[in-house]
């Protein structure tokens, strides 16, 4: 929709004037067209910086809501899991590995939190998620070997497959 505007004006410019072409129409046409996409390109490349700099948009503030947001995601998830089990809704068999999970994660998100610098707690995350990588590649490989191997049927390949793809983290962005 930006510059639809100023491209509709340019272009309903008259072809002609008093009965003779109006030679600047095409000019027009196209500095209309150049300020559009300088725009476009200049406030599409600069606007995410320059929102970072004056302190609108932090990926370190961002990183920090996330590790809260997931901190407290987990830890209701925790106690939602031993108000089950004293209700006796859920036996303690069944309830043990996802609470686990979910107190391990809880955790993870705690230390983020706890590092008392930005900086330190963006190093510490990066060095996670890059742990978390290698060890999907090797559940890859392991998974990969034992189909070659024909120790596991197709199906249960891509399954498993599937199931790392979801784990995997995000890509950073650039």
């Amino acid at each position: 929709m930006r510059g639809a505007i100023a491209l509709a004006i340019a272009m309903s410019l008259p072809v002609t004037l008093d009965g003779e072409k109006y030679p600047e129409r095409p000019i027009l046409i196209l500095l209309a067209g150049i300020v559009v996409i300088i725009t476009l390109v200049g406030q599409g490349t600069t606007l995410a910086p320059l929102l970072r700099r004056l302190g609108f948009a932090s990926e370190d503030n961002t990183r920090y809501e996330l590790a809260l947001a997931r901190e407290r995601m987990h830890t209701a998830a925790a106690t939602c899991i031993d108000e089950l089990l004293a209700e006796g809704s859920v036996d303690e068999d069944t309830a043990d590995a996802p609470r686990k999970m979910h107190v391990r994660q809880a955790e993870n998100a705690r230390q983020l939190l706890d590092t008392t610098r930005p900086q330190d707690a963006a190093e510490t995350h990066a060095k996670q998620i890059q742990l978390k990588r290698e060890t999907i590649q090797a559940e890859r490989d392991a998974v990969t070997s034992l189909y070659r191997d024909g120790d596991i049927s197709h199906d249960a390949y891509q399954l498993l497959i599937h199931e790392l793809d979801l784990r995997e983290p995000p890509q950073p962005e650039k």
